[in-house]
């Protein structure tokens, strides 16, 4: 259901459909890493090359977006200025209504929990997709067609 609301909402929004897909392929790196895991590494079966192109294109997505995001947590939790910038414009709009029980301070807060949450993921994802890329070169026999 959130997928489909993502995929309306970036229709109208170039740069939030390219969003979309960049994060569309994370999670398809996680799915198809696991199945590498599962299949190559701890099954020892023999793939199809296509599971590690898959994996390795992913893979590169993957890294742009921990890249990408954990740049943009670190520049919002150096400069609160910007969120405060960010939260006051926001409460600016005339669509937005604040949540009972909720004030300036505690947006300013829930975003810092969340950059930094973002944070570690992307931080964990750039070691994880490292790890992966070796794990591609060490397993790549197990992707030859006979």
């Amino acid at each position: 259901m959130v997928a489909l609301f993502g995929v309306l909402a970036s229709l109208g929004n170039p740069l939030m459909m390219i969003m979309f897909l960049i994060v569309v392929c994370v999670a398809l790196y996680i799915f198809s890493s696991f199945r590498f895991l599962n299949r190559v590494i701890i099954q020892q079966i023999k793939s199809r090359p296509s599971l590690k192109d898959f994996v390795r294109v992913n893979t590169f997505i993957s890294i742009f977006f921990a890249v990408y995001t954990l740049y943009s947590a670190m520049v919002a939790l150096n400069h609160p200025d910007l969120m405060k910038t960010a939260i006051q414009q926001m409460m600016a709009m005339q669509q937005f209504t604040m949540p009972p029980g909720y004030n300036e301070a505690s947006l300013l807060h829930i975003f810092k929990v969340s950059y930094i949450i973002f944070g570690v993921f992307c931080a964990l994802l750039m070691v994880h997709t490292s790890a992966t890329l070796f794990f591609l070169k060490q397993y790549k026999a197990a992707f030859e067609e006979d």
